[in-house]
């Protein structure tokens, strides 16, 4: 592939990324750096692809290029986050949540991410929070209602857990984890085990 400006090239590893392309497009991408080192979307991209392909320390390596020409991007700061979670490296990735939800409030994927590093740390308050957070951002989004509502469930707050899991079945019926988690309050209210 042969392109006359680095836009071009990197419309066509973007094109190449989202249709799977993965190590094509990360050759594509290394061609752009060649010529041009300080567009941190090159990075942020190749970074992307390396997740997908789960060479996570290149992952890592192309986000911190791609932050350290432009700290502000939350979308790298999420990925970057993912990077860590994938790694098991919690206090990374959390931290890196935390940054992408401070610099951009409505990263509703930042906000869930971090409710789940929350939730898996058994830390209910602060997971309920987030979660009821993206409630609010995604209304539709299951599975932050569901995990809303394991949370209120699990602190004792077995009403407004139900009312939620309803509300989360009425959205999507089949849902693999809602109405099982609804029938089972409803068991517990009904005073069967």
């Amino acid at each position: 592939m042969l392109f006359l400006d680095s836009e071009a090239m990197l419309r066509k590893a973007r094109a190449l990324y989202l249709s799977g392309c993965t190590h094509t497009a990360v050759g594509l991408l290394g061609r752009i750096l060649q010529y041009d080192r300080e567009d941190p979307e090159v990075y942020f991209l190749r970074g992307c692809c390396y997740s997908q392909m789960a060479d996570f320390p290149s992952a890592l390596e192309d986000f911190d290029s791609c932050l350290r020409l432009d700290p502000s991007d939350p979308e790298a700061h999420l990925e970057k986050g993912n990077v860590h979670q994938y790694m098991g490296d919690r206090d990374k990735a959390i931290e890196c949540y935390e940054t992408a939800q401070a610099l951009d409030p409505f990263c509703s994927n930042a906000v869930y991410n971090l409710g789940s590093m929350y939730l898996d740390a058994g830390d209910l308050p602060e997971a309920a929070d987030c979660f009821l957070r993206v409630a609010q951002l995604r209304p539709w989004d299951v599975d932050s209602l569901n995990n809303l509502a394991v949370c209120y469930a699990s602190m004792g707050r077995e009403e407004e857990a139900r009312s939620i899991l309803e509300r989360a079945v009425t959205i999507d019926q089949d849902h693999e984890d809602a109405p099982v988690n609804l029938h089972i309050l409803e068991r517990r209210g009904a005073g069967r085990p």
